[in-house]
């Protein structure tokens, strides 16, 4: 039975894979709305689909993980940063993420 619904946002399509490979694998209560690479379609994704959770790359093409989440504001879902950088953790606490998790995964 799923019980909470995510969207995984994040640049790289690899990257986007290993992720629902291990959500499906050890995380069976989530259930994957969609994914995308382009965070212009995945800010379209979250007004749609409304999802619980968010997993949210930080460096993306166009619009960054931030100016989306100020974009989306007041955030109805929760948000965990998936990135390689680690010097964009304080930040991402400041904007309420329940987890960060650094690349690679």
């Amino acid at each position: 039975m799923k019980n909470i619904t995510c969207i995984i946002l994040d640049d790289e399509s690899r990257n986007v894979q290993l992720l629902k490979n291990l959500l499906n694998e050890y995380c069976p209560a989530v259930e994957i709305l969609a994914a995308e690479t382009e965070a212009t379609k995945g800010l379209t994704l979250i007004r749609e689909c409304q999802p619980q959770l968010v997993f949210l790359d930080i460096e993306m093409p166009h619009i960054n993980g931030f100016e989306m989440l100020k974009q989306l504001e007041p955030v109805q879902f929760e948000v965990i940063v998936v990135t390689a950088y680690s010097h964009y953790a304080l930040e991402a606490f400041e904007h309420h993420a329940i987890g960060y998790i650094t690349k690679p995964i």
